[in-house]
């Protein structure tokens, strides 16, 4: 019988046992070194956090309502404690709303014996706002109202059903009623057109005919808003 042997060559020599683990260890060194880099680049050079698109839900529509009722207790309380004010014209109560807010704000008649005593520009949740204060005569009695005007941004968020935070819709009236030391006083809210407007008082029936004036004195087209298809197109993939 005759057997063969298979020889090594000479010029091939033996591979270390271990050489591919080196080589793989060293690849993953460099990788997990850039990776830090990267992170340390991106936290000192980077957009913070708060100011990333995507982070931020807007301002919830009960944060509002707490800060809308606190300025209307604060010029409520002035109202009762301090010197009367002169009332403002309804024309100097539309230029002083028209300097604060660029879109078309209308300011609305009001009843004789009711008058607008204030308009300012006031900072809340969600921006600058047109605080306007009225005092109005109900049945003989004295009762106020604050009205706030915002410009429409999509900052303000309600939940839906399922708990999600979503923009405050067109065409929805929303009554708030806050939890607060103060008590006693309802918020509501709507966006009309480019507006959001806020009412904030302790008489109800004074909130919806309020609310009534401001409709017919401000009607609000339909508002038209672009759908971006390429961000919906990216989503679905």
């Amino acid at each position: 019988m005759v057997t063969e042997t298979l020889e090594q060559p000479a010029h091939d020599r033996p591979r270390a046992r271990g050489q591919g683990t080196k080589d793989i260890s060293a690849l993953a060194l460099v990788a997990t070194f850039a990776v830090v880099v990267f992170s340390i680049f991106l936290g000192v050079f980077g957009p913070r956090i708060g100011n990333r698109p995507g982070f931020t839900v807007g301002v919830p529509l009960g944060e509002l309502a707490t800060a809308v009722e606190s300025r209307h207790g604060e010029r409520f309380v002035n109202a009762m404690h301090a010197a009367p004010r002169n009332s403002l014209s309804v024309e100097e109560a539309q230029s002083k709303l028209s300097a604060i807010v660029s879109a078309d704000a209308r300011v609305p008649e009001l009843e004789k014996g009711s008058r607008w005593v204030s308009v300012d520009s006031v900072s809340l949740p969600g921006g600058r706002a047109a605080v306007l204060f009225a005092q109005v005569r109900v049945n003989g009695d004295t009762r106020y109202i604050t009205t706030c005007v915002f410009e429409d941004e999509d900052r303000f968020t309600v939940f839906d059903p399922f708990g999600r935070p979503i923009s405050l819709p067109d065409g929805e009236v929303f009554v708030v009623e806050p939890t607060s030391d103060r008590g006693g006083t309802t918020i509501v809210a709507w966006r009309g057109g480019a507006l959001v407007w806020v009412l904030a008082s302790s008489d109800q029936p004074l909130l919806e005919s309020f609310e009534g004036l401001i409709r017919m004195a401000n009607p609000s087209p339909p508002l038209v808003r672009e759908v971006d298809v390429s961000a919906e197109a990216a989503h679905s993939d």
